[in-house]
């Protein structure tokens, strides 16, 4: 008790603190706590409250069994819908391209997708722009709020990440760059197009995939691809298409 009751006070202030709260910081308070539940039910043993404790936690099993039910790591509402012929089966990578082919990446996929070994930067709604069939590292992942901002507090400091990194594609999702939305990013982007690191621009219904260089493109060639960039995918219009 000397231990568990400050731990379960720095856990509670620990909650207003962290800026996102993930269930793994946890594990040593939940141990505590099942150890703790364990040590009760012995003592409610010997007094002959035993039967009277087990009802009371019923409920409690029922909320756990709700939450599991709705909830996952993967970010998801829900279990993956029951299809008996293929004997409870799931194809999650045919359900992946299927949403990434909604989105209008089919190209971009069947591009990413012929060496799983392909190592992409993407500027998308995370989780969801990971699901391409290679390596795929979320924008988010690499500055505020999980990673650390200054790899891309220039567009030397974010080369100098893809090269250590050894990035082969960048990608950028439809409408998720613009006026109002990490438009840092988007001027961060522009940037590398502009200096060439950035290089073989694809665009696909908005989306663009582009591959980075190790050696920059001639200037032409590069504010072209800014020109480019600027129409193919900054004001696309997908109502117009």
């Amino acid at each position: 008790m000397v231990i568990f009751f400050p731990f379960v006070i720095v856990s509670l202030i620990s909650l207003s603190m962290l800026y996102q709260i993930d269930g793994n910081y946890f594990m040593l308070l939940y141990s505590m706590l099942i150890l703790g539940a364990c040590r009760a039910m012995e003592y409610f043993k010997k007094i002959g409250f035993y039967p009277v404790a087990s009802k009371c936690l019923a409920p409690l099993l029922v909320l756990n069994l709700i939450v599991t039910a709705i909830s996952s790591w993967a970010w998801t509402a829900g279990f993956s819908e029951i299809h008996f012929l293929n004997k409870g089966r799931v194809n999650h990578r045919a359900q992946e391209q299927a949403r990434m082919e909604e989105k209008g990446n089919t190209l971009i996929w069947q591009e990413v997708s012929q060496n799983p070994e392909n190592r992409v930067i993407a500027f998308g709604t995370h989780p969801y722009c990971l699901q391409f069939p290679c390596n795929v590292e979320s924008y988010k992942d690499i500055t505020s709020p999980w990673g650390n901002v200054e790899l891309v507090n220039s567009p030397e400091a974010f080369e100098t990440y893809m090269a250590y990194a050894k990035t082969d594609y960048v990608y950028a999702e439809a409408g998720y760059l613009g006026p109002g939305s990490w438009e840092w990013s988007l001027d961060l982007l522009r940037e590398l197009i502009h200096s060439g690191s950035l290089t073989d621009l694809f665009f696909e219904n908005g989306n663009m995939l582009a591959r980075v260089s190790d050696t920059a493109v001639p200037e032409e060639e590069a504010q072209s691809n800014l020109e480019m960039f600027e129409r193919e995918y900054l004001f696309y219009d997908a109502e117009a298409q």
